[in-house]
């Protein structure tokens, strides 16, 4: 079999073959702590935006990942404040949504470090922990776009 970039993993359930992007992290749903990669301080989910600048994991450090079952490999992320979707905005990443549309779909690709890019939804761009925001505008993962997802 020649490696074409996909993983491919066999599902006894259904006895079908199915490919995952090479690179995506199949993380099971949870609740997980994130950990920007600026300053590797917890993300929390404030009033109007994530931004990572907590020294410990308390309820607002909390996100759920649900993965999404529309074959796009995204997980749905919810923010502990209170427990909204989060969202890829044009500026930040905001956890105010009832349900998850096109903007508020992640995807998570583990990194040769162990780290994780997260891509945002609105234009398929890398998130990066800004100093007072998680915003996703980029292009490739850098030390600022890698974030540390532990189970909470």
């Amino acid at each position: 079999m020649q490696d074409d970039g996909m993983l491919v993993q066999y599902d006894p359930s259904d006895k079908a073959l199915w490919s995952i992007p090479h690179g995506t992290y199949n993380l099971p749903d949870g609740v997980y702590s994130i950990k920007g990669g600026r300053d590797n301080k917890y993300c929390a989910d404030e009033n109007n935006q994530i931004v990572c600048n907590r020294n410990e994991a308390q309820g607002w450090e909390k996100f759920r990942l649900t993965k999404l079952s529309d074959s796009t490999y995204s997980f749905a992320l919810q923010g502990g404040r209170a427990n909204k979707y989060c969202a890829d905005e044009s500026q930040k990443v905001i956890c105010d949504r009832n349900s998850a549309g096109a903007w508020e779909k992640f995807r998570i690709e583990q990194q040769p470090d162990g780290t994780y890019g997260i891509k945002g939804g609105r234009n398929n761009k890398y998130c990066a922990d800004e100093p007072s925001k998680m915003i996703c505008d980029r292009g490739n993962v850098g030390g600022w776009e890698k974030f540390t997802i532990s189970p909470a």
